[in-house]
């Protein structure tokens, strides 16, 4: 792929100072953080994936994408006992309730114990998030909601939100 028209930043570009952190900090901070794409770009790419033949389909993208983030997580944080993820509205609440379902299944010793907070009704999501939340349903997975939510259990809270004018303004 030809990046040089496209929309990305590499993360030397990004403003990424921030007071207390020094440059070794910054590097094992983004030392995971190839490209930063605009939510366009990402579209475009999620549409392509597809329409290509890479996956079936955009649930099938975002379980594959789940998946990756689950690895990786196994791999940096492979101590963890207790994942919270905290889910909003759109494809990136489903991406999180795709995360828990492959994380409350996994196979790996030790277990992860998953908590899921939401923070709109997820009764109100639409396509792929919502197909997402039934399936995390289906496999017993419990969702607070965000008045009930405290953290201090928890190892890793993955935020899996995205702006939210449309659903709270």
């Amino acid at each position: 792929m030809n990046y040089k028209n496209s929309s990305y930043k590499q993360p030397s570009s990004l403003n990424c100072h921030r007071p207390g952190l020094d440059a070794r900090q910054m590097d094992e901070r983004y030392q995971y953080v190839y490209y930063c794409y605009s939510s366009e770009a990402v579209r475009n790419i999620d549409y392509l994936m597809v329409e290509q033949g890479f996956v079936d389909n955009s649930y099938d993208l975002m379980n594959r994408a789940a998946q990756a983030l689950l690895d990786f997580i196994s791999r940096k944080y492979s101590k963890i006992d207790h994942i919270t993820i905290v889910c909003g509205a759109g494809n990136n609440a489903g991406d999180g309730y795709v995360l828990a379902r492959l994380a409350k299944m996994r196979e790996q010793e030790p277990k992860l114990k998953v908590r899921l907070i939401s923070i709109i009704d997820p009764q109100h999501l639409s396509g792929d998030a919502h197909q997402a939340y039934l399936d995390w349903i289906e496999c017993g997975g419990a969702i607070d909601s965000m008045a009930d939510a405290h953290f201090p259990a928890t190892d890793l809270i993955v935020e899996a939100v995205e702006l939210l004018q449309k659903h709270l303004f």
